[in-house]
């Protein structure tokens, strides 16, 4: 039968709606397609209507569009009944409700992806985070966006090697468009921006050989206020394909959440209808997820190649963390639908930015490969650093990210800020995954993290283990089997990423396999992987062997004083690779090479006489007779050999091996050969057995290890016995026997193996500490706690962490076991280990271990009794560590006998690192010391011990001294150089009469008082410790030889005013002595010496008596009639203690006063500051003003903790608070920028307005601030005012605030003229409704003051502008 007739309608589509022309149209399917679009336009007016009216409407259009058409036959097939779209014989089949019913397409259409695109995630450069809606090309043609960037961009990817790392789309963002769509509706770009168009973009980019990407949004405007596309899908999809357009970013903004589910759907399927590939990246689900809708990801995985779950990221580290923690805390939800084809987006890289670190960037670029995240790169590629650039174009991390196989990685761990990332990779072996492993490190503690972990911990289970490269060193650390162990030290806000390759062959015999690490880290903290399985064989073997009852008596006379020699372990751990790295390898030739400088470089002749194997010295095997035997092509003349060499250089030769079926690293352990073993270390003639722990159980260690130490004693040769046999028992929560283990063993090890890192120093330092009664009392000669190896001279301590290390093992009398490479440690390290003195201490024959007799904020101080003996009294060995990180040395002052030192006679003091003679001293004598910084900070009060004072005497509380007009300059001496008294080695920074007279001649010689700086202010430890035989004040006659009224007249001398500290209580803070019970001598001094200024502090004083007692020297100051400004510390310390201050009093009796606590030498400081006194302001700045000034402490400009924009927020910060402006700089080191920034004379001239007011925090939004004080001159009742815009954001990127000046409140109808003091700019005039507009960088200030005008300078149309 013969198919029905079709039935065909002739018409003709206009051409123009053939972007390019009807010559582009030829058959391609996806112009032919877009015939369709013409035909449910015309249909969707008629419903129901024939074919025959639709093609009537199209004839219409033909009138309307006056322009070219195209031919076109409209068919319909009754067998299908549906029409035919033909044209030049190529035939389209459509339904013919498709035709006639547009406005139901969106329900109907197919939502499958299907574009083949984003098979790996997308790589390339977009605009946003860097250059955001910047579009102003007339001031900043080189950073708006333009056609003119993104063709420098793509320049630049191709040029810089961008594109050969794969990055290969250029991005356009939002605020390319024009405000509106054309004249037929379609969009177009801002065409003074993009005067080419974007198809001529599109080709620039793609003759680069690049892909070139858009934005747009569905909603009515996008997230900048431009055209969306909504009412427009169909008609812009097609507007991005005759662009060519290869990549569509479609935002969320203005348009309901609700919609995206069928808005997102219908626009995949306008672009799939185009033929033109084009990713499509959603943000359907973030805009669904903030409204609480619970995205269907199915359906979003199906219509787009990648879409963004969370938040934009912003340029900061705090905004990376918060994406990071949502796709961990989120990740069961969101990972499965990652694939190829369709990505979560993390957003965009700001690698190369403001906002991140060097190491916070190589972290971005780690968990973004983890994360299979698109590598959209959002950076000036004009000006990155190259340390930068390097991290975006690392080709092992970036084929981690383009891994074929598509699988989103997850956190696998996070605990204390250390946390785990996994994704499973190619090559795949038999079902099991390669992986790409990222170690995060949150902390801020600012020294590396070890970080150790399995492999079988993490689910890498390939039994032919996994080969280990560290991407960011490039660096292969060979192959690891499942249970052994991976340790990596991770920078503070740092990653360590490595690549785990699994191993498609067995490359190790089975004891290798069951041991569970080949060439690389050993030692599982808890090995008992097989202990399920190999229980009952323990069982055996120990009723074999142990069964007997065995002698616990350690009887070789070893051991008298702590083993001192050279141990592999730490250094060269279990390198056995002599092909590739010979030098370094575990091998009779390491060992030998080390013999030779033992002695030759005066190890020897220092004490150290043991060159000890460890690990992974045997051959994977025993011999044919059972016996152990070395590996035979790294130890080729064997161990006896070795021996014989080591003892021909007057040394002795340790061993080691393993109580349990393996060593730590695999290979044959002594369980099953106790006998034998101990008989063949006899023959070698070793000297030293170290005995390890691992794959054995610890119930059974209380019998092993007492029979081993038998068997050795029973060879007769003389053999120290190194036990490990505490640790494994602890570690599973046994209490050891230590009474049986001194008994058995010379020596033991309690805690985890050391790693090459202060924070295991300290770990285990701690663990001493804090169990040390339980340890130490079993410590003597023939029997030592163990703390593992000396790591000195490696990479992971300081110098000064060295020197701790060193000190603290001879205070343990801890075993010296050098583990470094000789060949090339460097002289002040191999100093240390030969330290004489230090070597004495551990060496001593009494053999008491030391301990921790006093820890508290950071210090830490040890002791070990020692000889000589006087008596019954000891000598003493003594160790001041400081934990502290706060940058400069800490002085530790402590009394003898307070330590325990009580010896009537007295003590002979030696330092041992400087090997100084410091003298004699008694039991109650102080020994002060200045320890320099390493470890963890600490913090203390400003006041602990409050003194009871009562006084009953009614004095006049008023202020009367006419002082302190304008708020106070000058220079104070306290927190650039607080209280340095050793003149004898630090000259030129002890608080001394040189120190004030050199301040003194800077402040006048280099600007300072010519802008106005006039007070020279001593602060506290100033003083001798005592009064003169008068009760009176003395200076410390060492610094201050001249006495305090010579030193006041060479100031006064200068043209400057001089000032001096005392305290309001029995004691300064710094412990000299204060004025109370002295009130009318100290105030009568101060002026008999020609003081201008006093500052009395709170210490040691009830704060309840302050009331009193404050108001009564002040009494006292005015009856000496010579003017003294007079600064209190009244109200901070009643603060401080919950009281609430009585300002009115405070003010009539004090010139200033300092509300709050002391400022430090921070960023975080000024902050804490500002905010209190923004918080506060309601209850303290009334009460400023000329003569009364709130203090909020120093300036620290110039000295360490603030940066150039920070000192200048914190200069006009204190400026507009009236806040006295005293400088604690060092003036002869300030670097220029900072000097300029203290001598600025516009903000020193707001700081002294004779008005006095104190100004405030008017506004304070998402982290900007602006503060306001008024100022002169005055016209009528409207002041002019001093303005600072602070920006306490961290996005990277300088802030624009705009804001009328009336919304400030400065509403003179005659304007203001504005000047910008930092760059002493004048920006003209402007009303009160005019707008002022600054751009603040992050952490900074931008400071202006505003001079009210007197006159009416304007015409009527400018007030209005």
């Amino acid at each position: 039968m013969l198919p029905p007739q079709r039935k065909c309608f002739d018409f003709i589509v206009p051409s123009r709606h053939f972007p390019g022309g009807p010559n582009r149209f030829g058959l391609r399917s996806d112009r032919v397609v877009y015939i369709r679009f013409m035909l449910i336009n015309a249909g969707s007016r008629l419903r129901s209507a024939s074919a025959s009216t639709a093609v009537d409407h199209v004839q219409r259009e033909k009138r309307n569009y006056g322009s070219a058409f195209l031919p076109v036959a409209l068919c319909h097939n009754p067998e299908s009944d549906a029409y035919e779209v033909s044209m030049k014989g190529k035939i389209i089949m459509c339904n013919s409700w498709v035709i006639l019913v547009s406005t139901v397409i969106c329900a109907t259409v197919s939502s499958a992806l299907d574009n083949g695109l984003g098979q790996t995630p997308p790589m390339g450069w977009l605009a946003w985070e860097r250059f955001r809606c910047n579009t102003d090309c007339v001031n900043d043609p080189e950073h708006c966006i333009s056609e003119h960037l993104f063709k420098t961009m793509a320049d630049l990817v191709v040029s810089e090697g961008y594109a050969d790392a794969g990055y290969r789309y250029i991005n356009v963002d939002d605020c390319w468009l024009a405000r509106e769509r054309d004249a037929y509706g379609r969009l177009q770009p801002d065409p003074q921006r993009f005067p080419s168009g974007m198809k001529a973009l599109a080709d620039y980019v793609h003759s680069k050989g690049l892909l070139f990407g858009i934005y747009e949004d569905y909603g009515n405007f996008t997230c900048a206020g431009y055209p969306g596309i909504l009412g427009h899908l169909e008609v812009d999809a097609y507007t991005f394909a005759s662009w060519d357009v290869d990549y569509v970013k479609l935002d969320g903004c203005y348009s309901h959440p609700k919609d995206m589910d069928r808005g997102y759907t219908e626009f995949g399927h306008y672009l799939l209808q185009t033929r033109r590939p084009m990713l499509y990246s959603c943000s359907w689900p973030v805009y669904q997820i903030y409204a609480g809708i619970t995205p269907n990801y199915t359906a979003i995985k199906s219509v787009c190649n990648l879409w963004r779950n969370y938040d934009d990221i912003q340029d900061s580290w705090a905004s990376v963390m918060k994406i990071v923690d949502y796709y961990g805390d989120n990740q069961e939800f969101i990972v499965p639908n990652a694939g190829p084809g369709h990505w979560n987006d993390p957003d965009m890289l700001i690698v190369g930015n403001f906002g991140l670190s060097y190491e916070q960037s190589k972290v971005q670029m780690a968990l973004w490969a983890i994360l299979a995240a698109p590598l959209l790169m959002s950076v000036d590629l004009r000006t990155i650093r190259p340390e930068y650039k390097a991290i975006l174009q690392n080709r092992g991390i970036i084929r981690v990210n383009q891994d074929p196989l598509g699988i989103q990685g997850k956190r696998i761990f996070r605990d204390k800020g250390i946390e785990i990332w996994a994704r499973p990779i190619t090559p795949v072996h038999a079902g099991k995954y390669s992986y790409g492993v990222a170690f995060v490190n949150r902390r801020t503690d600012g020294t590396p993290t070890e970080v150790s972990v399995t492999l079988h911990e993490m689910g890498l289970d390939n039994q032919n283990g996994y080969r280990i490269t560290d991407l960011y060193a490039e660096r292969d650390l060979g192959v690891l089997l499942p249970h052994g162990r991976l340790t990596v030290d991770v920078n503070p806000s740092g990653v360590v990423i490595v690549r785990c390759d699994v191993q498609p062959t067995r490359l190790f015999t089975q004891n290798e396999l069951d041991a569970g690490l080949f060439f690389s880290n050993r030692r599982p903290f808890n090995s008992f992987q097989h202990k399920a399985t190999m229980r009952n064989s323990w069982a055996i073997l120990a009723s074999t062997v142990i069964l007997a009852t065995v002698s616990s008596a350690l009887e070789n006379g070893l051991a008298r004083t702590p083993p001192m020699g050279w141990l592999a372990w730490e250094r060269f751990r279990c390198n056995t690779d002599c092909a590739g790295d010979p030098e370094n390898c575990i091998s009779e030739n390491l060992f030998k090479t080390m013999a030779d400088l033992v002695v030759s470089e005066g190890y020897a002749e220092a004490g150290y006489n043991h060159i000890n194997l460890d690990d992974c010295w045997l051959a994977g095997e025993r011999d044919a007779d059972g016996r152990l035997q070395p590996d035979p092509d790294r130890f080729p003349s064997g161990i006896k050999a070795l021996a014989d060499y080591v003892h021909s250089k007057g040394l002795l030769f340790g061993i080691y091996e393993d109580y349990g079926n393996f060593t730590c690293a695999g290979y044959p352990g002594i369980l099953g050969h106790l006998e034998v073993d101990a008989n063949t270390f006899a023959e070698w003639d070793v000297d030293y057995v170290k005995l390890d722990g691992c794959y054995a159980d610890p119930i059974d260690m209380d019998q092993g290890y007492p029979a081993f130490g038998q068997y050795l004693n029973q060879t007769g040769r003389p053999m120290v016995y190194s036990c490990s046999w505490p640790f494994y028992q602890i570690i599973i929560g046994m209490e050891p026997n230590y009474t049986a283990i001194k008994t058995t063993c010379n020596l033991w090890r309690n805690y985890n193996d050391i790693q090459d890192s202060w924070e295991s120093v300290m770990d285990i330092v701690d663990y001493y500490g804090d169990n040390q009664d339980l340890i130490v009392p079993h410590a003597g000669p023939g029997h030592w706690n163990d703390p593992d190896m000396l790591i000195i001279g490696n990479f992971g301590l300081s110098y000064e962490q060295s020197k701790v290390q060193m000190a603290i093992w001879a205070i343990l009398a801890a075993p010296l076991l050098m583990s470094v490479d000789l060949r090339t440690i460097r002289p002040e390290y191999k100093a240390i280990l030969q330290n004489r003195g230090l070597i004495e201490v551990n060496q001593d024959p009494l053999g008491v271990q030391g301990r921790r007799v006093s820890a508290n904020q950071g210090i830490e101080i040890w002791a070990r009794p020692i000889t000589p003996v006087n008596g019954e009294k000891h000598s003493y060995a003594i160790a001041f560590v400081n934990r502290r990180t706060d940058g400069t040395p800490t002085e530790v002052s402590v009394i003898l006998q307070d330590i325990g030192l009580d010896s009537q006679t007295g003590y002979h003091i030696t330092d041992l690192y400087e090997e100084s003679d410091l003298g004699i001293l008694l039991p109650d004598d102080m020994l002060s010391v200045d320890v320099n910084p390493s470890g963890k900070p600490a913090m203390s009060n400003s006041w602990v011990v409050p003194a009871i004072i009562v006084i009953c005497a009614t004095v006049s509380s008023a202020l009367d001294n006419g002082l302190a007009r304008t708020p106070p300059m000058g220079w104070l001496a306290w927190e650039r150089f607080r209280c340095n008294t050793d003149c004898v080695n630090d000259p030129e920074h002890c608080i001394s009469e040189h120190l004030f007279k050199t301040m003194a001649d800077l402040v006048a010689s280099e600007g300072y008082a010519e802008a106005g700086y006039k007070y020279i202010i001593l602060d506290d430890c100033w003083l001798a410790k005592e009064r003169d035989a008068y009760g009176r004040l003395q200076p410390d006659p060492q610094r201050f030889p001249s006495g305090m009224k010579a030193l006041a007249d060479y100031v006064h001398s200068k043209g400057l005013l001089f000032g001096v500290y005392e305290d309001y209580g029995n004691f300064t803070c710094a412990g000299y002595p204060g004025i109370l019970g002295h009130l009318d001598v100290d105030a009568y001094t101060f002026a008999s010496w020609g003081v201008d200024y006093l500052k009395i502090d709170g210490c040691y004083a009830n704060p309840k008596d302050m009331d009193q007692g404050y108001p009564e020297f002040g009494f006292y100051l005015n009856w000496t009639e010579r003017p003294i400004v007079y600064s209190c510390s009244w109200p901070c310390y009643q603060v401080a203690t919950g009281m609430k201050p009585n300002y009115t009093a405070i003010k009539s009796v004090c010139n200033l006063w300092r509300n709050y606590d002391d400022i430090d030498d921070s960023w975080a400081s000024v902050l804490e500051i500002l905010d209190y006194y923004g918080d506060n302001q309601d209850s303290i700045a009334p009460h400023a003003g000329p003569g009364h000034w709130n203090d909020p402490d120093m300036l620290i400009i110039g000295n360490f903790g603030l940066s150039y924009e920070e000192s200048k927020a914190q200069m006009a910060l204190w400026a507009i608070l009236a806040a006295p402006l005293l400088i604690s700089a060092d003036l002869r080191t300030i670097r220029p920028e900072y000097k300029a920034i203290l001598q600025n004379k516009g903000i020193i001239q707001v700081s002294q307005d004779s008005l006095g007011i104190q100004g405030r925090r008017i506004f304070k939004d998402r982290g900007i601030e602006i503060w306001a004080r008024p100022i002169n001159p005055v016209n009528g009742e409207k002041h002019s005012f001093a303005l600072a815009f602070l920006n306490r954001r961290t996005d990277g990127t300088p802030t624009d605030v705009s804001v009328t000046l009336q919304d400030l409140g400065l509403d003179s109808p005659s304007g203001y003229r504005i000047t910008e003091l930092f760059a002493d700019h004048d920006l003209g005039f402007l009303l009160p409704h005019g707008k002022l507009i600054v751009d603040v960088n992050p952490s900074g200030v931008v400071m202006v003051r505003c001079d009210v005008q007197p006159t009416y300078l304007f015409h009527e149309n400018e007030l209005d502008a």
